[in-house]
């Protein structure tokens, strides 16, 4: 089971990842809202009709992009699925990712400790852009194309995991 908050996540930067997993013999599920949405969403349907196509199993619930407030109904449904599915590896892929770094005694110099140090607390946010126009579009996929192993070692890595790990359970 692969799972993205919008069904255009999965269309845009799971393709890969989608042929790797069948090429290993392995049956791929997609989880995401395919029902709403606008912009890129708008290409759900012809996404899901060739998933229909090429094997693969769709299932949409409502999830909203960047809002987990909003979609914390949708917990309790999502688990449904996990476990009727029997599904024994779930890969989450968001397109906006963040988090916070502490870095001990990198901070600004503390005046009442006699110039020791404070920490540093760094937030990073990786956004992946939206609303691609048809050239913008082009030119990311010459660029996934252009793309060889050395390039993307936590993909790889991902894939050899989930073979090995699912073969395991055969």
């Amino acid at each position: 089971l692969m799972f993205a908050p919008m069904g255009s996540v999965h269309r845009r930067f799971n393709t890969a990842n989608i042929k790797a997993l069948q090429s290993l013999g392995f049956e791929v599920h997609l989880l995401a809202n395919f029902e709403s949405g606008d912009g890129p969403e708008k290409q759900n349907p012809d996404f899901t009709a060739r998933c229909a196509e090429n094997g693969i199993a769709v299932h949409s619930l409502p999830y909203r992009r960047h809002s987990l407030l909003r979609n914390r109904s949708l917990i309790r449904p999502t688990a449904e699925l996990i476990k009727t599915g029997g599904f024994s590896l779930v890969h989450a892929h968001t397109e906006t990712g963040g988090l916070v770094l502490r870095l001990a005694g990198k901070g600004a110099p503390s005046a009442r400790r006699g110039g020791s140090r404070g920490d540093l607390h760094v937030r990073l946010i990786i956004e992946t852009p939206v609303n691609l126009n048809k050239e913008q579009q082009a030119l990311l996929e010459k660029f996934t194309a252009s793309l060889d192993k050395s390039n993307t070692p936590v993909h790889n890595a991902f894939v050899e995991n989930a073979g090995s790990f699912l073969a395991d359970k055969e």
